[in-house]
């Protein structure tokens, strides 16, 4: 072997130990339906796109991408595993999925089923649409506003796979998909503060067409298969149950309708 002088291309690696146990927090149950958590953590992401700052650093607004995209993944799973938790029909229908065991031990009994998503992706139209089926046997519609919303949003998640992935670069696949393929000529993502906008407009269509679509499909479900009975007495507890998981608190329309009389107009 040679014993020339090493010739470094580059400066020596630093030697660094991470905190992994400082980084890893126990999570904090939330009291709110889940669509509350999703505006709280929208407004938080979008506050932290100041003009300038998106401006002088195209990073910060595919930062931002991934955060509005990943608040309405969380949303889903949230929702989701609210819905599983209250509803017999789509326990039964969910029953025979598989969960790593690792999941009863991690998850406290009323969060088992998320492990259901480990390792399942919900960045995606297609993706969302599979999953709603399979846990709650409800289908997602081929027209209207929601499916408008789940298209618009897979186009945010081939954005997004290029901010994750390859820092801004859009590879020949998404770029395909979007419908900007030019030949000769890669592509790189720019998210400004318009751009940030429209994310997070297209992501709260999402969440709120999905809510109200699975709320009134879980509704008609109970109603036509005898789980309420038409008696707000009867049926107070478990209506109140379901009304909770998907009533914002923050939206006037909700807001203002208490779960008696929201359970006497559905029924009317």
């Amino acid at each position: 072997m040679s014993n020339s002088p090493e010739v470094r291309v580059c400066d020596s690696s630093p030697s660094v130990l991470l905190d992994i146990a400082s980084a890893c927090q126990p999570h904090t149950e939330s009291r709110q339906a889940p669509i509350d958590d999703y505006y709280d953590a929208a407004e938080s992401i979008t506050l932290v796109g100041k003009p300038n700052l998106l401006a002088d650093h195209s990073v910060l607004g595919r930062l931002l991408l991934l955060g509005h995209v990943g608040a309405t993944e969380a949303y889903l799973r949230s929702l989701l595993v609210g819905l599983l938790n209250i509803c017999p029909l789509c326990k039964a229908h969910a029953g025979a999925q598989v969960i790593p065991f690792a999941s009863v031990h991690y998850y406290d009994a009323n969060e088992v089923a998320y492990g259901l998503f480990d390792g399942t992706s919900l960045a995606g139209g297609p993706e969302i649409k599979k999953v709603v089926k399979k846990l709650t046997d409800i289908d997602l519609p081929n027209n209207g506003a929601l499916h408008t919303a789940l298209r618009k949003f897979d186009v945010l998640c081939h954005l997004r796979h290029a901010a994750v992935h390859a820092h801004g670069s859009i590879g020949t696949g998404n770029a395909a998909a979007l419908g900007v393929a030019n030949a000769g000529r890669r592509l790189i993502l720019d998210i400004d503060l318009a751009r940030v906008h429209e994310a997070a407009m297209i992501c709260r269509s999402l969440v709120q067409e999905m809510n109200q679509h699975l709320f009134q499909s879980t509704f008609k479900k109970w109603r036509d298969k005898g789980l309420l009975v038409r008696d707000y007495s009867a049926d107070r507890q478990r209506f109140q149950s379901l009304y909770s998981l998907f009533r914002s608190k923050r939206d006037v329309p909700s807001k203002a309708l208490p779960p008696k009389a929201a359970y006497q107009r559905l029924m009317s």
